[in-house]
């Protein structure tokens, strides 16, 4: 698949076609919603708009710490 060899930022910047979730364990969770404290999430995942199909995902720490709070 073409898109799994692309980078986080190419689809950030590609925002018409792609949506971006962050996944966050429930430890994370807990600390954003109780304690207003932003976690790292466990991965960055990026979705078509129109089709709503996964194109990607990114577990590696540096991409994870640009997605803190987001």
């Amino acid at each position: 698949m073409e898109e799994e060899s692309k980078t986080a930022e190419y689809f950030e910047n590609e925002k018409k076609t792609y949506e971006r979730k962050t996944v966050y364990s429930g430890f994370g969770w807990f600390l954003f919603t109780f304690v207003g404290i932003s976690a790292v999430p466990q991965k960055v995942e990026f979705y078509e708009r129109e089709t709503g199909k996964k194109v990607a995902s990114f577990s590696d720490e540096e991409t994870r710490k640009k997605y803190v709070g987001r």
